[in-house]
């Protein structure tokens, strides 16, 4: 194994991993790899008895190290990656569980590490792990939580670097992900835990131990999605001496870009500007063509054709059909997008996670009162949830509409086909089933009343 520049976020590297298998069991074979702020991917296998060698060969686009999710037989594992650098695997049948075993010692080392620290944390996912701790604890029982697991994992290293010949690189970079992911959740803890609903006393005492203006974020491997978004806002705040950067949308994501100068760190610079692009590119509000302009231009030249490509992946949903989708309703029975035809459909995706989505639920109730008599829909998908949270929280509010429920396979067909919709999105749909907004408002909004009107 190579020694990686550990210095990627932009820059994807083709990386191809193949796994064997010899004279295997029926085996059920499912893959999974997360990237923050990129697709989700995932794949499954079904194989019969067989004494032949089973050879699966998968290529992904890597930007950073990532953890690669290999669940065999229900029983799983997690594989290290590293861009550009491509893995032979090679299973074996144990009393217990398929043994991986690789074809060079450092992959060997590394994974083996990965394994005793998955113990640590009786074998939960280690990308998570942080996560669960935050959703299921107080405030205050979370922050110990972290530190303590933190600890583990530093001594884990420790020892791990003495006895089993650690290549340098990665000593180097788990000490860096361990320190800058415990700083990122205790960090995002409190926003998170008010995100996701969570009632909890914040602790408004705590502070930061690290200068965020010195935090390399992308070196993290665990931390997703919304720590990113949420970790970046608050150092422009912090930078900002916690003053408010204005009221108006456009005004806000002016200043934010304007105050990014302060960030050092040219990667995380770039990642913030990236991020308000995406707000920009996702948002129901109409921001002005020159802002978007300004932020692209404040974006490095290394990165600006990356990011570029990103936004660009977006089709143009109005004016054409819905993408097709093939769903569960509450009765066990699978609807699909014919139920968008015939009438003026208001379509949301939301997450039993999602706060602000519980919002809605009363104005939703309200509009379909006031529309009563016309030919007027409302079709909810819960994206992102457990099935039985999904039926849980429709019966609870009494939610209205037409409930459908996305299993993991069909979230990540509707983020591909629907441009990765947020959580608490709207999208109207015509009678013939055809997009008339993407984006539009929500139904707290009077300007969605009047939107509706002039369609009916």
């Amino acid at each position: 194994m190579l020694t990686p520049q550990l210095d990627w976020f932009f820059e994807p590297q083709k990386t191809q991993v193949d796994l064997h298998f010899t004279n295997c069991d029926s085996i059920h074979l499912l893959l999974e790899l997360f990237q923050p702020l990129h697709e989700q991917f995932q794949r499954e296998y079904k194989f019969g008895l067989t004494k032949d060698t089973i050879r699966i060969e998968e290529t992904f686009i890597l930007r950073r190290p990532v953890l690669l999710t290999v669940e065999i037989n229900r029983q799983w594992d997690q594989i290290f990656l590293i861009p550009g650098e491509n893995q032979q695997i090679y299973f074996s049948e144990t009393a217990t569980k398929y043994k991986p075993h690789f074809s060079d010692r450092d992959s060997e080392v590394i994974n083996s590490y990965f394994d005793k620290k998955a113990e640590i944390v009786n074998q939960r996912d280690i990308r998570m792990v942080y996560s669960t701790i935050v959703q299921t604890n107080p405030l205050e029982i979370a922050y110990e939580e972290i530190d303590r697991v933190s600890w583990q994992f530093d001594s884990l290293l420790q020892d791990a670097e003495l006895d089993s010949d650690l290549p340098k690189w990665f000593v180097e970079y788990e000490s860096r992900n361990i320190k800058y992911a415990r700083q990122m959740y205790l960090l995002g803890a409190p926003g998170y835990q008010s995100y996701h609903g969570i009632d909890v006393n914040k602790n408004r005492n705590f502070k930061p131990e690290l200068d965020l203006r010195e935090l390399n974020m992308e070196d993290s491997l665990a931390i997703p999605t919304e720590f990113y978004f949420g970790a970046l806002d608050m150092y422009i705040s912090i930078v900002l001496n916690d003053h408010v950067i204005g009221d108006d949308p456009t005004e806000i994501l002016t200043n934010a870009n304007n105050s990014s100068n302060w960030i050092k760190n040219r990667r995380i610079r770039d990642i913030f500007n990236a991020l308000l692009l995406n707000r920009i590119e996702r948002s129901s509000i109409q921001f002005p063509a020159e802002l978007k302009d300004q932020i692209l231009s404040t974006i490095s030249e290394a990165n600006r054709n990356q990011v570029v490509e990103d936004i660009s992946r977006n089709q143009d949903l109005i004016g054409n059909q819905a993408p097709y989708f093939y769903l569960k309703n509450l009765a066990g029975n699978f609807v699909d997008t014919e139920v968008l035809k015939d009438k003026i459909t208001l379509l949301n995706f939301w997450s039993t996670n999602c706060a602000p989505c519980y919002e809605q639920f009363s104005s939703e109730s309200k509009l379909l009162n006031e529309l009563d008599g016309i030919h007027f829909q409302i079709v909810k998908i819960c994206m992102g949830s457990r099935e039985r949270k999904w039926k849980e929280i429709v019966e609870e509010y009494n939610l209205s509409g037409i409930n459908l429920y996305s299993n993991k396979g069909w979230d990540e067909k509707i983020r591909k086909t629907y441009n990765e919709p947020v959580y608490s999105q709207y999208m109207l749909i015509d009678q013939n089933g055809l997009v008339i907004s993407d984006k539009c408002p929500k139904p707290s909004d009077s300007k969605l009343l009047d939107l509706i009107r002039k369609h009916i």
